[in-house]
């Protein structure tokens, strides 16, 4: 959509007909003021969408784009790195290069690739603590400020019940309210061998702060 499609629609409602309309008027007038190799076949190709299946039709469309996952693809070869190297006597050589460049995404795909693994028996993956010092160590993941980072790897770490992400957790739980965070981590935190007790005590503190929050 172009800058006047946008302002003629704005405050609107947008019928399906009149998207149809300005989605193929914009096609065609884009490629015709900057053609390309593949102008004709585009413009083709949009003229010809048979709109009353892609309307009315159930299910999926028969076409799918064919999208680029090579920054997803990188998380996960990352993620399949550090899952190998819990076997015993196996070497990784991790630094900050491993993720330089990454968006706050990526480092996200990365540590929801590791929370997501599996034992053999389906259970839940529990990484040990030197394996996730060692990862700590080279990403500096536990002073990370991004807040969608922060919890997949707090989680990850209450996990294992590592005792030195605890501090961290209360922090993060007792800085800011927002639920998708503060539950999940209390919930976690209060069923870990690390900090059962202390979860209750931070709750108690700061009700006035939580009073949303269902927790136990």
């Amino acid at each position: 959509m172009n800058a006047k499609s946008l302002s003629s629609f704005k405050g609107l409602s947008l019928t399906s007909g009149e998207f149809k309309d300005c989605f193929t008027e914009f096609v065609v007038h884009y490629f015709s003021e900057n053609p390309s190799l593949n102008s004709d076949v585009i413009v083709k190709t949009v003229l010809a969408f048979d709109w009353e299946k892609i309307f009315k039709d159930t299910g999926m469309p028969s076409y799918t784009p064919c999208f680029d996952t090579s920054l997803s693809a990188s998380a996960k070869a990352l993620a399949n790195r550090w899952i190998q190297h819990v076997v015993p006597n196996s070497v990784l050589s991790a630094s900050k290069s491993d993720i330089e460049g990454w968006g706050s995404m990526q480092m996200c795909l990365f540590l929801e690739a590791l929370t997501d693994h599996r034992r053999p028996d389906g259970c839940q993956y529990v990484f040990d603590l030197s394996f996730l010092q060692e990862m700590d160590a080279a990403y500096g993941l536990s002073k990370c400020q991004n807040a969608e980072i922060k919890f997949r790897w707090q989680l990850l770490c209450l996990r294992s019940n590592a005792p030195w992400i605890v501090p961290y957790v209360i922090d993060f739980i007792t800085s800011q309210g927002r639920m998708k965070y503060v539950r999940p981590l209390y919930r976690a935190l209060g069923s870990s061998a690390v900090g059962s007790i202390l979860a209750r005590k931070v709750f108690e503190n700061n009700k006035l702060m939580s009073v949303v929050l269902s927790i136990f």
